[in-house]
C-alpha cells in the first residue's frame, strides 16, 4: 500500500511498514484466559501482529472501570484494533459488536457500555457491526468464553485487514449502548460528585473532562475547601496542579493527566483517608474568600 505521494504505508495508513497492533483489556486476571484470547487473535490470522496488554486486572465484571481505562488509554495509541472483554452478560442476549471510530481505531467487544466512552473520545462511531452471526466464531458447546471463541478471532481478522462488513452485519452506529456515568452537580457551597473510579494510587476521579464544562468556573489555584463523604466528617483540600501543592498527607483537588477532575492525597491514598470508592458520593465545599473568585481551576 502507498499513500497519496507514493510512500509505503502499513494497513492502518501510517507511513512505513510495521506490524498491525492489537491492544487488549479484560477482567481475566492472572491465568490462562488472557493467553487464550491472544492466541485466538494472533495465530489464525497468520500475520505478524504486535500485541499490547493494556490491563487484565479490571475488577471482575466492572464494566465502568474497563470503559474508563479504554477511554484513557486508546487516544494515546495509533489507529489499531482493540479487543475489550469485561462481559458479565456473556451468553445472554447482549450484543457482540465491532466498530470503527473517526480516528480509525477499531474496537471489538460486548455491547454493554464498555466500548462507548472510548469511541466517543475517538471522534464517534463511523461504522458498527453486530457479531451475533459472525462466520469467525469458533463453534462448540461453550457459551461463556466469547473472548476466545469470538472477540479474539474477529480482532485478529480485522488486524489482518478484513473489512468490518465481512465479520458481522452492519447496524446503525447510534445503536451502540451508552455507558451512563453520574455527572457532578454544582451547589451553593461547592460540588456534589460521585466517585467514578479509584486509581492504583488511591486517587479519586470525580468528573471527566467533558463533564467539567457544566460546572462553571471554580476557585483559583491555591484556594481551599473541605470534602465530606457519606460517612460525614470532613477533610481539608487545596486546589492545585500537582501533588506537591498540598502539604504532606494533605488532599489536593486537581485536573489529572487525562483532563479529569480528581482528588489525591500527597504521599498517601485519598480513597483510604475518606473511606471512599467507586459510586460513593462526595461533597466538595469551597471555603474562605477565595471561593468567591470566578477564576479557573487551571491557570
Amino acid at each position: 500500500m502507498t499513500d497519496a505521494v507514493g510512500r509505503p504505508t502499513d494497513r492502518f495508513g501510517g507511513p512505513g511498514a510495521r506490524s498491525p497492533l492489537i491492544a487488549a483489556l479484560t477482567d481475566y486476571g492472572i491465568g490462562p484466559y488472557a493467553a487464550l484470547l491472544q492466541a485466538s487473535a494472533r495465530y489464525p490470522a497468520a500475520v505478524g501482529i504486535d500485541w499490547l496488554d493494556l490491563d487484565h486486572g479490571v475488577a471482575l465484571g466492572d464494566v465502568r472501570a474497563g470503559a474508563l481505562t479504554l477511554r484513557r488509554t486508546l487516544p494515546h495509541l495509533p489507529p489499531c484494533v482493540c479487543v475489550g472483554v469485561v462481559d458479565p452478560g456473556v451468553g445472554t442476549a447482549r450484543r457482540a459488536v465491532a466498530l470503527r471510530t473517526a480516528t480509525g481505531h477499531v474496537l471489538v467487544g460486548p455491547d454493554n457500555g464498555l466500548l462507548q466512552p472510548a469511541a466517543r473520545r475517538l471522534g464517534g462511531v463511523t461504522e458498527l457491526v453486530d457479531l451475533g452471526g459472525s462466520p469467525l466464531r469458533i463453534h462448540g458447546p461453550a457459551r461463556t468464553f466469547d473472548g476466545r471463541d469470538l472477540f479474539g478471532p474477529v480482532a485478529g481478522a480485522l488486524a489482518a485487514g478484513t473489512p468490518l462488513s465481512d465479520v458481522g452485519v452492519e447496524v446503525e452506529p447510534a445503536s451502540l449502548m451508552v455507558l451512563a456515568l453520574p455527572a457532578p452537580r454544582r451547589t451553593v457551597e461547592g460540588i456534589d460528585a460521585t466517585v467514578l473510579e479509584v486509581d492504583h494510587f488511591g486517587t479519586l476521579v470525580l468528573a471527566l473532562d467533558e463533564q467539567l464544562t457544566g460546572l462553571g468556573p471554580l476557585p483559583p489555584l491555591g484556594a481551599s475547601g473541605r470534602v465530606r463523604s457519606a460517612l460525614g466528617g470532613g477533610e481539608a483540600f487545596v486546589l492545585g496542579q500537582t501533588f506537591a501543592d498540598a502539604p504532606h498527607g494533605g488532599l489536593v483537588l486537581f485536573v489529572d493527566s487525562d483532563g479529569a477532575l480528581a482528588l489525591a492525597r500527597r504521599d498517601g491514598s485519598a480513597a483510604a483517608l475518606l473511606h471512599s470508592g467507586p459510586a460513593d458520593a462526595l461533597t466538595l465545599a469551597f471555603g474562605g474568600d477565595d471561593a468567591d473568585d470566578d477564576g479557573p481551576l487551571v491557570a
